[in-house]
C-alpha cells in the first residue's frame, strides 16, 4: 500500500450537509402550490354559488314584478 492510497480513510466532515436540502425545498414548493390550488377552487366554489344566488334573485325579481303587473290588470279591470 503507497502514500496516497484513500481506503480505510474517513471523507473529511462536510461543514455544512447538503444532502436532501433539494427534495425538502421541493416538497415545500410542491405544499405551497397545493394550498394556492385549494384556496383558488373555494374561491371558485363561493363565486359560482353567488352566481347562482344572483340568478335566483333575478328570476324572483321577474317574477314579482309579473304578480304586480297582472295585480294591477284585475284591479284596473273590477274598477274601471
Amino acid at each position: 500500500m503507497g502514500v496516497g492510497h484513500a481506503k480505510g480513510r474517513l471523507r473529511p466532515a462536510r461543514r455544512f450537509d447538503s444532502r436532501g436540502s433539494i427534495i425538502i425545498g421541493a416538497l415545500v414548493t410542491v405544499f405551497v402550490l397545493s394550498l394556492l390550488g385549494v384556496a383558488l377552487f373555494d374561491l371558485a366554489v363561493v363565486e359560482n354559488r353567488l352566481i347562482l344566488g344572483s340568478d335566483c334573485d333575478v328570476r324572483a325579481f321577474y317574477a314579482a314584478e309579473a304578480g304586480l303587473q297582472v295585480a294591477y290588470k284585475n284591479v284596473n279591470t273590477w274598477f274601471p
